[in-house]
């Protein structure tokens, strides 16, 4: 039994240290922009970069190296059976010098329950509404945005969720900063909410929420405890669940 297709892993020639992920849903139309600058430790001498997307549209890509533009038009190409995309530029990076790799693309909140995805609730009224929620795990951040999606590559992860101002962000952080934005995805004012750093973890551990949600919190733990919920639920049912 010929087990070497079984499973595809990327080159070993970078690693990724720290992602810089913003991420802008529309729920009206159900897709997204989005951007990630990813921090490399170049690991060998390098002329090609591969990570994992699927579902993905990559529209610009860049790859610097300290002061120096190593490429702002590589040459991108697609592995369907590996959900890998190579990046190869002209210019060779050194092993041992640290490189970034941006991307700017799109993504569709897909109904698979899968990477980042839309899940509908009713409001107070019973009409149908829609928010954008996340499943990672095993390998489906792939879905979410471009990142090297394997258990062993942990990063640690900067956020930022771009929504509407009635909108509750999430993600595994807690709030560093909020700030209004200028929105080319809706042409109106937005805000954008940037989430503290994340410890080094895993792609699969990443979680986004952009919904419209009520919270109920319990201090009386050593740190607080939140549960959100749709409008549509009691908020005595996340009175229990937080003390629970």
């Amino acid at each position: 039994m010929d087990v070497s297709h079984g499973r595809e892993v990327l080159p070993k020639n970078v690693k990724p240290t720290h992602y810089d992920l913003t991420l802008e849903p529309n729920l009206e139309t159900f897709k997204y922009n989005g951007t990630v600058t990813v921090d490399l430790d170049v690991k060998e001498d390098t002329k090609s970069i591969s990570l994992n997307t699927y579902e993905i549209d990559i529209q610009e890509t860049k790859i610097t190296s300290g002061e120096n533009v190593i490429s702002s038009s590589p040459k991108l190409s697609y592995n369907e059976d590996a959900q890998a995309t190579k990046i190869d530029f002209e210019q060779t990076i050194p092993a041992g010098s640290k490189a970034r790799l941006f991307l700017k693309f799109t993504g569709t909140l897909n109904d698979s329950m899968a990477g980042f995805y839309r899940s509908s609730y009713k409001d107070a009224s019973g009409n149908e509404k829609w928010m954008a929620t996340s499943q990672m795990e095993p390998t489906d951040a792939r879905r979410a945005f471009p990142c090297f999606d394997e258990p062993a590559l942990k990063a640690e992860f900067t956020v930022t969720l771009i929504a509407d101002h009635k909108m509750t962000c999430l993600s595994n952080m807690d709030v560093a900063s909020e700030k209004d934005v200028d929105s080319q995805l809706t042409e109106s004012k937005r805000k954008a909410v940037t989430f503290n750093k994340s410890p080094l973890m895993s792609t699969y551990l990443l979680a986004f929420i952009v919904g419209e949600l009520k919270v109920h919190e319990d201090r009386s733990f050593r740190i607080p405890v939140r549960v959100y919920m749709t409008p549509d639920k009691d908020l005595d049912h996340g009175k229990f669940s937080a003390e629970l």
